[in-house]
């Protein structure tokens, strides 16, 4: 029982972590972004993905954020408090590890 109590505590530390529940929100508006778009490729660290009329859609990472850019609509902040970023080609899919400002390292995954 006390290896449970543990797990449980440590998660519900994470959840109450503000870093974490803005990668969560931030994660989800990447993954619903993608869904509606087409994987171009991983290159020089940002993610290229081809939107509705001929519009490029790049995520990165800029200064202490994650950002959406776009070839029409300019850019978006996503997650701020990043102190580091890696987006990786898995073939298939996008493998993000994410360092936050306080030091706390993320992984996701994207298919596509």
């Amino acid at each position: 029982m006390n290896p449970f109590l543990v797990t449980i505590t440590r998660m519900e530390n994470h959840i109450k972590n503000d870093d974490y529940l803005e990668l969560q929100i931030g994660k989800i508006q990447m993954e619903k972004e993608m869904m509606s778009t087409s994987f171009i490729k991983v290159e020089e660290n940002k993610v290229y993905y081809d939107g509705k009329d001929n519009e490029t859609i790049i995520f990165e990472q800029y200064k202490q954020m994650i950002r959406k850019t776009s070839s029409v609509h300019g850019h978006q902040p996503i997650i701020t408090g990043v102190k580091d970023v890696q987006f990786i080609d898995e073939i298939g899919w996008i493998k993000m590890e994410v360092i936050t400002l306080g030091e706390e390292s993320y992984c996701y995954f994207f298919f596509y």
